[in-house]
């Protein structure tokens, strides 16, 4: 329901002389806002990108640590049965 396109140059040039500013001055000025607009959406998809680095590497960093515990089980649970038998043959030395 917007503006229509005569309606929208007809306002634009009321803007422009009312503000006394030159084409080249309005044509620099349009240039930044939207430099400054596409830096910002730039930031923002840098930024989510970001995010989802940092989710994906605690995700990885989390499997790892799992797997690490296991492998800290198991072999503690092997060092104590070598323990055990090692224990049962000193026992049967000293009978």
């Amino acid at each position: 329901m917007g503006i229509s396109q005569p309606n929208q140059k007809e306002l634009l040039d009321k803007i422009f002389k009312l503000s006394n500013i030159e084409d080249g001055e309005v044509g620099f000025v349009i240039q930044i806002v939207l430099f400054s607009i596409a830096l910002s959406d730039r930031y923002r998809i840098f930024k989510k990108e970001r995010e989802s680095m940092q989710e994906e590497l605690l995700e990885i960093q989390k499997g790892q640590s799992e797997k690490l515990e296991v492998l800290v089980k198991e072999r503690t649970q092997e060092i104590t049965q070598k323990q055990e038998e090692i224990m049962t043959q000193n026992e049967e030395l000293h009978q």
